[in-house]
């Protein structure tokens, strides 16, 4: 068991996908936003933590984030939130430019780490949750001037995932901002 970088986005039962992974896997850490609704930020948390699923405050992430990766847990982040320019980078998603969020993959150029993607989906014949890896995305190692390249390459890699699990499974992908 180590830790790394984990992709993923709003498909199937995300939180039961978190709590599969730290009790199966590896030691998860999810990088999270607060509720607006502080009984919700309360309920959530407990059930998080009834799971053995560490939650990392967007806002505190950076050194939270270096501090899981070297205790060997893995860092989760849903990829499928839009960011806006200049936070976000554009990229195809669909055939229409979005603004995607980069943060995953300044993570993994910096840290160095692998990026594992994780789904989740009902499979509804029988009416349990599949949690899957989609393979592994290992980290390159660029000259600094191409820095902001690798983000974009990194970023445009990891929508094709998300685009493609959507495409297996569009009912099971939940989206509501955009």
């Amino acid at each position: 068991k180590h830790g790394g970088l984990v992709l993923t986005a709003h498909m199937g039962n995300w939180e039961y996908m978190a709590a599969y992974t730290s009790s199966k896997w590896v030691p998860l850490a999810i990088v999270y936003r607060y509720f607006r609704q502080r009984w919700a930020e309360v309920l959530w948390q407990k059930v998080r933590r009834q799971h053995a699923v560490d939650m990392i405050p967007e806002s505190q992430s950076a050194f939270q984030i270096i501090r899981r990766l070297n205790q060997k847990y893995a860092i989760g982040i849903m990829c499928d939130q839009h960011v806006g320019v200049p936070e976000g980078v554009v990229i195809p998603f669909f055939g229409h430019d979005v603004g995607a969020m980069p943060a995953l993959a300044v993570l993994q150029i910096r840290t160095h780490q692998y990026v594992f993607p994780v789904f989740c989906y009902r499979e509804w014949k029988t009416g349990k949750f599949v949690v899957g890896v989609d393979g592994k995305i290992n980290p390159e190692q660029r000259r600094l001037e191409e820095y902001q390249l690798q983000i974009h390459e990194y970023v445009a890699r990891y929508q094709a995932y998300i685009e493609k699990w959507i495409k297996q499974y569009p009912d099971q992908w939940l989206w509501v901002h955009r």
